[in-house]
């Protein structure tokens, strides 16, 4: 089957062979361009994300195989629970819109493995045969995306017959991943995406303090220490908590430091109870947790120990925790 790109033929014929019939075609490779940039993936919180990629397109000329050009494309690739590559039909409700340098796209072709979308009938940036930067910009929705949160977003060439993909791979887009950066994979053999954690820590102001030893523990949930992520992502694995300090550690401990003499510190310590574990901060034996696959937020009552010498100076103390969670090997 052909597809026809002289417009004077007349409507009837446009209607019966126009565009090419889906999954009729196949998808060549080749060096279209010089590379990806800008990779990133935004929560529009509003049910939708963002992902942006630029691309530095070469000429085109070279880079169709032995069709006729038609315009730039993009090749999406999205995943089941099992890394598989979904089908292009499924791209429908995935995909809420695509654009190149702010011109949304014309349409979507899906042929035999792949889904491109395509400027045909789209503004003339779409068919910029010279070399040029591409800034793509797509929105999908965040519900589609949920049993294996990455996006392949790959370079390619939209032509009369097989279309063509860029050669290396495609950009590796994940939620939560590091914005700026692009990892180019086999979008058809895609790595497990990355766990993406968030942590709402607030500041916790212990009071004065007792000399000797003293706990305190903070039961309101504006005190709490949550943990955000997705169910999917967490089901199954297991988790160690810890948080490094601004003043070190000795002997098992952290310290407050006194705000006006650096030599004065109170050592302390921290647990966390989520009701079903608790875990003691530093976590110096690996304790680990898992987080509820049927929720996103996991919170941690903390209750805090410290130990005032007799000699300890009065005045402000203080110190800065980073928390860290990594999935236990």
């Amino acid at each position: 089957m052909y597809r026809i790109l002289i417009r004077i033929l007349s409507i009837i014929c446009l209607s019966l062979v126009a565009g090419k019939a889906n999954a009729a075609f196949g998808l060549k490779l080749s060096d279209l361009s010089n590379g990806y940039s800008n990779c990133s993936w935004v929560d529009n919180k509003d049910g939708t994300s963002t992902l942006r990629m630029t691309v530095s397109y070469k000429i085109i000329t070279g880079h169709t195989g032995n069709a006729t050009p038609v315009s730039r494309g993009l090749l999406l690739y999205a995943y089941d629970a099992n890394g598989t590559m979904l089908p292009p039909t499924a791209h429908a409700g995935l995909v809420a819109s695509v654009a190149l340098n702010g011109a949304a796209s014309s349409n979507s072709f899906g042929g035999s493995g792949y889904v491109m979308f395509h400027g045909q009938n789209a503004p003339a940036i779409w068919r910029q045969f010279y070399p040029f930067s591409a800034n793509y910009e797509v929105r999908i929705n965040n519900n589609k995306v949920g049993s294996w949160p990455a996006i392949s977003l790959r370079a390619g060439n939209y032509t009369n017959s097989d279309d063509v993909g860029e050669i290396t791979g495609g950009a590796y887009i994940e939620r939560g991943g590091v914005n700026g950066s692009c990892k180019v994979v086999d979008p058809e053999k895609p790595p497990p995406p990355s766990i993406a954690i968030g942590v709402s820590a607030p500041d916790w102001n212990l009071g004065e303090l007792p000399e000797g030893d003293a706990t305190k523990t903070f039961t309101n949930p504006t005190d709490w220490l949550c943990f955000t992520y997705s169910g999917s992502e967490v089901s199954g694995k297991l988790f160690v908590i810890n948080a490094s300090s601004a003043n070190g550690i000795v002997d098992g401990r952290y310290r407050l430091k006194n705000l006006n003499d650096v030599t004065q510190y109170v050592p302390y310590s921290v647990t966390l109870d989520n009701g079903a574990s608790v875990v003691p901060l530093p976590n110096a034996s690996n304790k680990t947790v898992t987080f509820y696959s049927g929720a996103s937020r996991a919170c941690f009552t903390p209750t805090f120990r410290t130990t005032v010498s007799p000699n300890v100076k009065e005045g402000g103390y203080s110190d800065v925790l980073t928390f860290t969670v990594v999935t236990k090997s």
